[in-house]
Parts: structure tokens; sequence; C-alpha cells
């Protein structure tokens, strides 16, 4: 949905979203609610009062169920919306017996642990009523964690490949605003964007020819300013950027025990307002136990995904027993797709195609009947 949205930051959760203008065009059948969160259309449509933040409780026994996550969450709470079957299926678990179901999303793409506890917390803050808590999540924190340490920040800050071009942008527009080289570069580089449109729509050889020399002097231009200005003390950052972690542990187990950490703290929170967590780890295809996936491109990308997920995975999937027996509801929802072809991936990452997302929902419904939970 790159095409769709813009990244924007945002003071408590790292960043967000901001939809364009050919967003509606293209996705009919999403949209964005007050907050930025990705709602089905049609659910938006057929209960319009349902997915502003934060809501209210249509009836006394309404069941509010929130969804916590990165795309794919995002994109299961929208097919758990567009899909009766969801609330049938939930409302023949008797604790869900003749109670209306209302599905929230509070997902969103890249995010990944503590971003869900983040939103939690400052959603509750907020008064917004909440009986389930979906969380489904795994492969962003293991795709982005190491990264993050790589380039020297800290685990736990939001994945830096969604915000870390936007800041250091507004680092240097900052930088620019006290120092007049980078105003000349900017002035420089906007002319030479200018003349270069100027001159495809000449219709003589004279007006391309000028439009073109004065473009490349405006292109010179801000390439030596650009240089010189490049040279100079760079002045300090407005943003807070904490280093990685000191630790023994090797990157996986460090990264499965801070999202350990967070899912119990979503828990413990969850219980001590009387809502129902469920922690579920999503499947991905680059950790399957039976057939191998075959993807779509076998490029470079596809064997960094082959060589990560499934270290990452194997740890997470050991650190996810370890929550269970600490009293964590979790559900361990890795392997719930190994049965089916590569064809239920819609792409080299690790979202599904409609199948993929009901065969989900499908398990947390069978989790959620479970009466020992609570």
């Amino acid at each position: 949905m790159s095409g769709e949205v813009r990244v924007v930051l945002h003071p408590y959760f790292g960043y967000g979203f901001k939809l364009n203008a050919n967003m509606a065009a293209r996705l009919p059948h999403v949209t964005f609610n007050n907050h930025g969160f990705l709602q089905s259309a049609d659910y938006v449509r057929r209960n319009p009062a349902c997915c502003d933040y934060p809501s209210v409780r249509s009836e006394p026994n309404e069941v509010i169920v929130g969804v916590f996550g990165g795309s794919v969450a995002a994109s299961l709470a929208v097919r758990m919306q567009e899909t009766p079957t969801f609330t049938k299926a939930l409302n023949a678990i008797p604790r869900f017996t003749n109670k209306p179901i209302r599905i929230l999303s509070f997902a969103l793409g890249g995010h990944k642990q503590p971003q869900q506890l983040m939103i939690l917390t400052y959603y509750l803050s907020l008064g917004q009523p909440l009986d389930m808590i979906i969380n489904v999540d795994g492969y962003n924190e293991i795709a982005t964690a190491p990264g993050n340490v790589d380039a020297g920040t800290d685990a736990n800050f939001p994945g830096l490949y969604m915000w870390r071009r936007l800041v250091d942008y507004l680092d240097r527009q900052a930088n620019q605003a006290h120092n007049p080289e980078g105003v000349l570069a900017n002035y420089h580089l906007i002319m030479t964007q200018r003349w270069a449109r100027h001159a495809g729509s000449c219709r003589t050889a004279t007006c391309y020819s000028l439009a073109r020399l004065v473009q490349f002097w405006h292109q010179n231009n801000s390439i030596d300013v650009a240089s010189t200005t490049q040279a100079s003390p760079a002045a300090p950052s407005f943003f807070q950027v904490d280093p990685p972690a000191a630790t023994t542990q090797n990157r996986y187990d460090f990264a499965a025990d801070r999202w350990g950490t967070a899912s119990e703290v979503m828990q413990q929170l969850s219980r001590t307002r009387n809502m129902l967590y469920l922690h579920v780890l999503q499947p991905n295809q680059w950790f399957r136990r039976k057939s191998p996936y075959s993807p779509r491109r076998a490029d470079e990308l596809a064997a960094y995904f082959n060589r990560i997920v499934p270290l990452g995975y194997a740890a997470f999937v050991a650190k996810g027993a370890r929550l269970r027996e600490s009293g964590v509801n979790f559900l361990d929802a890795s392997a719930v797709l190994d049965d089916e072809p590569s064809s239920i991936y819609s792409d080299d990452v690790g979202h599904y195609v409609p199948k993929g997302y009901d065969i989900l929902w499908l398990a947390v419904v069978q989790a959620l009947a479970a009466p020992e939970l609570r």
C-alpha cells in the first residue's frame, strides 16, 4: 500500500500513516478511521458509529475486540470485520453467546513490540472500552530488531526502515534553517527541478537548449553547496535515539525476551481491567516445518528472509512456550498454514490471501474457546 499511504511521525507510537488522495479509488474495501487505523470500509458503512476512537459501547453487554500488531494483524482485523462467520464463531463460545461483537483494529503496518503495548496503554488512558485483546505479531520483531542493533539503535525502537529517513530529513531541515548554505542548496535543487520541467514543455530547439543550460547551472550549484554544507559540523539531532543495550545473548534470543516482556505486561494489564488477552505468533512462509516455501522471486531479499526468519522463529517459539508456562495466554500459530501450498501467501514477506486469514482467525477462535482462558 506504499503508494496509497505515507509515513508520518507519531508522538507516542513512533510512526503512523496518512492516506493519499488515490487510496479510496485504488483500495475501496478499506478506510482509515479518525486516528489513522485501517478498518473495513463495508463494516464502517454497516456500522457508522463503530470505528472512531475513543469509541463508546452501543449496548451494555457488547463485546469490543481490539486487534493489535503489524500489517498481518491489520489485514486480519479487516478480514474479521468483513466475515460474518467470525462473529458467529465467537458467539458460539459460551462466554460470548447472545452478545453483540464489535471488532476494532489498533494494528499498524511495520509495528513491533513495544508499539502494541504503547498503543494499548494510550487508548486505555483515553477511556477506550475493550473486552478482548488479540495481539498478532512475531515477524516484524524478528525482521527489524537485529537491523536496529546493526544500525546502532536499541532493538526496542520502531523499525528503522520506516521512520529513520523521515527523522533524518527533519533534522536536515532544522539544520538548514540556521545554515544559509543549506537554504541556498535547497533553492538550487528546486530550480533544477523547475527548469527540467520547463525544458520538457519547450517546442523549439532554442527554448530547450536555454532551459537545459539554466537547469545544469542550478544543478551544479546545488551539488557544490551541498558538499560544503556536509563538510560543516552537523547540528545536534532533535530526536532521542538510544544505543543498543549491552547483552551476552544472541540477537534472536534477546529480541524474543524483549518481545515476551512486552506481552507479559499486556497480559497483566488486561487482567487488572478484566479484559481477555490472547497473544498469537503469526505464521510465516520462511518458517515451515513441512514443505519449504517457493518464493515468487528468488532474489537477495528472499535469501535474507530464508536466513534470518528460521533462526528468529525458533527463538520466539521457545519463548512462547515459556510465556504460556508463566500464565500468558499464548497461541503458537506459526504452523497453521504449513499444510497449505505456497500460494496461500500473497507475497514473499508474510501476508496471506483471504483463505490464509480465515485459517488464522479460526485458530484464534479455537484458542478463545478454551474454558481455562482468563
